[in-house]
């Protein structure tokens, strides 16, 4: 992955970001994909069924998956530092900021980065960086994968509970890379924060968003004001360019590229 991704946002909520020096990570319930992060039981259910002869595995493993609920919660990121999908859609119309961080010196827990968290990791208390995948294939290749892994461990295992518990979690895990194909142009990466690890970290937060009540936790630069490394303004954006840099270091955010998006745009 690139050491650098983009969160788009509006001025005004650039502005505070800076100011507060926190990011907010949303629930994932009220994305703008309301499939995002639901874990589909039936379809993958019926994947596990194809791959799973054992009745009493079956039925073992099947009431586990069923009660592994969790609440992540999610900042979105692009490579794109200057893209006009995410000016139009997440940035005022273009008036809004591309802000460009190092994820890896923002979160205070340990990370895990890629594109899909490994059967055999145990990621609680972890903040995970992730690649969306929007392919359809995809979680049906997993899903299998997380089986086989799971038959074999059964085969010697002194604790199969244990084991039960972790291919859920891996399957449930899926849930937070995989997204509709009708997004693919945004091309997403994302910090992930689970619910479990959250709740004793971070405290969680609530909004009015779009009509509704949700909930969000805080992610904190702390003192790591350096993760901040690049800034795009928008092409419709009216902010000065000596005006951002000014109000930048007087919060403590030090030698951040600012950059004006040459995108015509109106």
């Amino acid at each position: 992955m690139s050491e650098t991704w983009y969160h788009y946002t509006t001025a005004e909520g650039f502005y505070n970001i800076a100011k507060s020096k926190v990011l907010w990570a949303s629930n994932a319930a009220h994305l703008n994909d309301p499939k995002d992060c639901h874990m589909d039981f039936p379809s993958i259910r019926s994947i596990i069924e194809s791959e799973i002869s054992d009745g009493t595995i079956l039925r073992e493993f099947g009431s586990v998956l069923q009660y592994m609920v969790s609440t992540p919660y999610i900042v979105s990121f692009t490579p794109s530092p200057d893209a006009l999908v995410h000016w139009r859609a997440y940035s005022g119309d273009g008036t809004g900021i591309s802000m460009g961080v190092c994820p890896k010196r923002l979160v205070a827990l340990d990370s895990f980065e890629g594109e899909v968290i490994p059967p055999t990791i145990n990621f609680a208390n972890k903040s995970i960086l992730l690649k969306v995948i929007y392919e359809t294939g995809w979680l049906e290749e997993k899903v299998r994968y997380a089986c086989k892994q799971l038959e074999n461990r059964l085969g010697t295992s002194t604790n199969r509970n244990a084991d039960y518990i972790l291919a859920a979690l891996f399957i449930k895990s899926l849930s937070y890379t995989y997204k509709s194909t009708h997004y693919k142009d945004e091309a997403e990466n994302r910090l992930v924060h689970l619910g479990e690890s959250v709740n004793k970290i971070y405290s969680v937060n609530y909004r009015l968003s779009r009509g509704m009540l949700t909930s969000y936790v805080e992610i904190p630069f702390g003192d790591n004001l350096e993760a901040l490394k690049r800034v795009y303004i928008g092409p419709r954006c009216e902010i000065e360019e000596r005006m951002l840099r000014a109000y930048l270091e007087s919060e403590g955010f030090f030698n951040v590229d600012i950059v004006k998006s040459p995108i015509l745009y109106r």
